[in-house]
């Protein structure tokens, strides 16, 4: 179940298959970062960053700062790892398909 994976779980499986990804190292400042065709993890870290998931089932973690976040097609998760000040704008939910994930502020 999708909706059962933590932030650790999504870092540790990363980190024990790097190989098998394309690395796009986020920062502090404003990102743009986009998926390809298949599932992607998205993860903007800090800075007021632009997610685009593209094409596929994807997993976008906006971070800190006020985020954009646009999954594209599939289904797709909009995951919150952090409560802050800022605020982070979805473009394209779809309720039939799509889910929000505020798992981690709890």
């Amino acid at each position: 179940d999708v909706g059962l994976v933590t932030e650790k779980d999504v870092h540790n499986y990363i980190t024990d298959n790097q190989a098998e990804f394309e690395q796009s190292r986020s920062s502090d400042r404003a990102d743009n970062l986009s998926g390809g065709e298949g599932n992607d993890i998205l993860f903007g870290q800090g800075g007021s960053d632009t997610l685009d998931g593209g094409i596929g089932d994807d997993i976008l973690i906006g971070g800190l700062g006020n985020d954009i976040l646009t999954g594209g097609d599939g289904a797709d998760i909009f995951k919150w790892v952090d409560v802050a000040n800022e605020t982070d704008t979805v473009k394209d939910f779809n309720a039939n398909e799509d889910s929000l994930d505020f798992s981690d502020l709890f």
